[in-house]
This record gives C-alpha cells, structure tokens and sequence, in this order.
C-alpha cells in the first residue's frame, strides 16, 4: 500500500468513540455502521483518501512501477466461497481493503500475505473505470456477483485507477508521445520522467532509438546505417542538399540546375536540383542547395493579408499584422511594389501608389532569390521563398506518414503576458489548407 508522509488518523479508526453515549445505546449499530461508511470513503483511491493526499499523490515519487502495478496472476484455482485468493504476488497492492477485479467478479479484502489476499469479500462492487463510455466526466461503478476462477486468471488492481490517471496526465506534460504507451516493467519511472529531456534532445540519433526501445520494451538495439555499407562508384563524397520551398516570380526555375542562386548580398549557394510541386493547382519549386557551397542564410519573406478593400488613392493599407515587418520599406503586393515611411500593429501608412485592392490579398516583404537560366545573365529568375514550419515541437512524435496534426502556435512562444494580448495582435487561430512533405 502506498505509504504519505504524513501520518494521519483515519475517521473510522475513532468514530465509534466520538458517539454520545444516549445515541449510541439507543442505536447501538450506529457505530458500526459509520465506522463501514468511513472505510469505504478512506480506502487507498476513495475520496477522502485522495482529496488528504493529493498533492503527494501526484508526486513523481509515487508515480513508480510498484505503486502502478495493474495486475498480478491466481496461482490456484479459485472457488466461489473462499476467503483467502493465492496469486503469484501482492507487491504494490494496499494492505487492506483494496480492490481487485477476476473476470466479471470485483472482491476486497482485509489483509495481504506476499502471494496471497486474505478476509476477501466476494461478489463486491467499486469503480472499475475512471470514466464511462459515452459520458467521460462519470466514473463507472459496477456491480458483480460470485463466481469461481482458474488458475492463471489475470487479477487486475482497481486500488490504483486514479495514479493510472495522474501518471498520464504527466506523461502527456512531460513525455509526450508516450501517453498511451506503456513502459517496460524493469523502467524506473520517475528516473525517466526526471531524465525525459534527454530523450528528447537525442530523438532521432542512435542513443535516442535505444532509449526508445529500452523505455518500450527493455530491449538493446543497434542503429545500421545503410550508407555505410554502400560500395561508392568513386572517392566522391556524398551530396548533401538544404532546401528551398519557392513560388515563382520571373523566369523558369526548371533551367536554374547547376548555377548560382543569391539573396541579397548577404546569401549565396550552388543549385544541386530543382523539383516542381503542385499544391492546390499551384505550383511551387523544391530548390535543393549543395550544403558545402552555402554561404549566408537564405531568409523567407514576411507576409500578411489585406483585412479590407482598398481603393485608388488610399494612403493606408490596413493587413492582419505588420509583425515582422520593417519599420519603413516597401511591399510587394501582386507583383507591384509600393512604398511605405511608417507602420502601426495593423496599417502601413504613408503608401504610395495603392491602386484598387480585395480583401485576403497577400502582402510581401524580403527579398527574391536570383538565378540565371543556363547561366545567361540576360534570362534572370526570380523566386519567392515561402515561410515553413521548422523545429516542430508538441505532441507530433512517434506519428506515420499521412496523420493529422493540431498545430497550437506558430512561432516562437513568448511568456511575457504582453505578447498572449492584443498589443501584440497575434492572431488566435491559423488555417493550414494543406501541407505536403
């Protein structure tokens, strides 16, 4: 049974002694009878025992394999009237009055040996689940009858439901990806937990496969990388290639293959490949970089979207957020470029040029990427980079190919209470329309 550190006297210890002497010999049951109740309130998981014990409860301390045991095996066949049930072992099960569960019959007891569970009470009832089907705020409670059991029926422990429950709810705070998972047996649990990050900060790496398969299933593993066993045709070195995802401004991306391609004068690469994509009958560019010839850092444009209709002559061009954006510069809006000296949360203001504009139109900032087809300097290509999700982090892990993912917050995550307001003018919710690999 799971030990507090606080010592507490329980209610039905004294009850009896707390009756007024006149109530007592006129209701001499009452004693008894309150003494029952209290027990079923104060039994290891019952609700006095959890609201008295809670903050301990949820401690990572008692979230450890003997106190998580879910279930042990009868040793012996199992006839309808006896006291005493013989299973393989009692370790982590409470030392009186918890609950167990063989086949449809729910039995307690009143004592404990090592291999056995003495005083049983058969055919008992209790929560057997810490929600219903169809209706998860309720508990099911269920009712049993008596019955017999053959040796090697699995007991299940229904004492410990509810550290099942707060075991969870840090798995998916701490570790997720591994909420409906169970760990290994020989797992020390609270080390893992405590020691998660590790995992973590190594997923995808030879040491994070093997905590994986030794947190799973207690097994060693080794990683074989295939490319290592490769005969090569030559002493070349493998290619390795960074990505560009680009829609297309001028010119045609397919001809950029084997040239230079620039940002600004702050980035500089060679083209390894070129890959078209189509996404929504639009077609967007993978442009693949030799990661050797990379010089500077190739940025993605900042953009937003018109929230009004603009008209001829408008100074102002009010968008969903000038987040990111510069102070004063110019905006690339359907491939026409207009000037701004200034900018609110929502406006850039002092805009010249504006001509006629609908709502949802997408407004860029940043400079293109230039190549050359051929390398013909007279057959310029100019290409947008587009934003992407980079250094995912949430609960995504350990999913296949094709899964759906509920994405919280784009970007960085700022504590500060000014950034979660609408000083910031972050937008609440975001639409992803498609995303392909």
């Amino acid at each position: 049974m799971i030990e507090t550190s606080l010592s507490r006297v329980k209610i039905h210890e004294v009850i009896e002694s707390q009756i007024p002497e006149a109530i007592e010999s006129d209701n001499p049951l009452l004693g008894e009878f309150l003494k029952q109740y209290y027990i079923s309130q104060e039994f290891q998981g019952g609700p006095v025992d959890i609201a008295e014990n809670l903050n301990e409860y949820k401690s990572l301390d008692f979230l450890n394999s003997d106190n998580l045991t879910g279930f042990t095996s009868a040793s012996i066949y199992i006839p309808p009237l006896t006291k005493t049930i013989y299973v393989d072992s009692t370790k982590g099960w409470p030392s009186s009055y918890g609950l167990l569960k063989i086949d449809n019959e729910i039995i307690t007891y009143t004592g404990i040996g090592s291999t056995s569970f003495t005083g049983c009470v058969r055919g008992f009832s209790g929560i057997e689940n810490n929600q219903k089907t169809n209706a998860p705020e309720y508990l099911t409670f269920t009712q049993s009858g008596v019955s017999t059991h053959a040796s090697r029926s699995q007991v299940t422990n229904l004492s410990n439901l509810f550290l099942h429950k707060f075991f969870k709810k840090v798995k998916s705070q701490i570790a997720p990806g591994f909420v409906n998972r169970n760990f290994t047996g020989d797992l020390d649990n609270r080390l893992f937990l405590k020691q998660a990050r590790d995992f973590y900060s190594t997923k995808g790496t030879e040491e994070g496969f093997k905590i994986l398969f030794g947190t799973l299933y207690n097994e060693a593993v080794d990683m074989v990388k295939p490319q290592e066993f490769l005969f090569k045709p030559s002493d070349a070195e493998y290619t390795v290639n960074d990505v560009l995802i680009a829609e297309v401004i001028s010119g045609d991306p397919k001809k950029i293959k084997s040239q230079s391609i620039s940002q600004g004068d702050y980035a500089l690469a060679s083209v390894y490949d070129v890959e078209n994509i189509v996404i929504q009958n639009k077609t967007y560019y993978k442009i693949r970089l030799s990661s050797d010839t990379i010089e500077g850092k190739f940025l993605p444009s900042v953009r937003t979207n018109l929230t009004s209709q603009h008209v001829a002559g408008s100074s102002v061009i009010t968008v969903d957020s000038t987040v990111g954006f510069a102070k004063s510069s110019s905006l690339d809006i359907e491939k026409r470029v207009f000037a701004y000296t200034d900018k609110t949360l929502t406006e850039f203001l002092n805009v010249t040029g504006v001509g006629t504009m609908a709502v949802g139109t997408t407004v860029n900032q940043g400079d293109d990427v230039i190549s050359y087809e051929d390398g013909k300097l007279y057959l310029p290509v100019r290409l947008r980079i587009l934003n992407s999700i980079v250094g995912f982090e949430g609960s995504g892990v350990l999913q296949q190919k094709g899964s759906e993912y509920n994405i919280k917050t784009f970007g960085t995550k700022k504590k500060d209470i000014r950034y979660s307001e609408w000083l910031e003018n972050i937008a609440t919710k975001h639409v992803v329309q498609d995303f392909k690999v």
